[in-house]
């Protein structure tokens, strides 16, 4: 049997290849149902062992509505609420003065604020994107191409 348009078929191949190249890293992306947020939050999760040995979890969205995270001082703000979220879960989670002064509540402050870590890096992802990129627009006059 012979080919008749080998080019095509090199094309297909090649479309083909580039198709599972792009699905690739979408498939490899985790998705956290519990970090749903609306816009303008990240969600801060404290947690510790439980005495039955299970996970005892809370979580906290922290709003960024108000700041301008393109800016050193809005994210230097949403990184103090942050904060500052992640240590009364942890004081939740742990008891009234339980842990305090040891490692097992800095650890559990620490958890927490890198679960907030990727959503505070997308926001401010987006919030760059909002202020500094261009509106892209592809305009064509109406005697191109002549």
């Amino acid at each position: 049997m012979r080919l008749r348009h080998p080019a095509l078929f090199a094309a297909a191949g090649l479309a083909g290849a580039a198709a599972l190249a792009a699905a690739v890293p979408a498939a490899a992306q985790t998705v956290y149902d519990d970090d749903a947020t609306t816009v303008g939050e990240v969600v801060v999760h404290g947690a510790r062992l439980g005495p039955d040995g299970r996970p005892d979890r809370l979580s906290e969205p922290v709003s960024y509505a108000d700041l301008d995270l393109s800016t050193w001082d809005g994210r230097n703000v949403l990184r103090h609420r942050i904060r500052d979220t992640a240590r009364r879960l942890c004081d939740e989670v742990n008891g009234p003065g339980g842990g305090v002064g040891d490692g097992l509540t800095r650890s559990c402050e620490d958890d927490a604020v890198r679960s907030a870590s990727a959503q505070m890096h997308i926001a401010v992802n987006d919030a760059y994107v909002d202020r500094y990129a261009a509106d892209a627009s592809a305009v064509v006059r109406d005697d191109y191409p002549r």
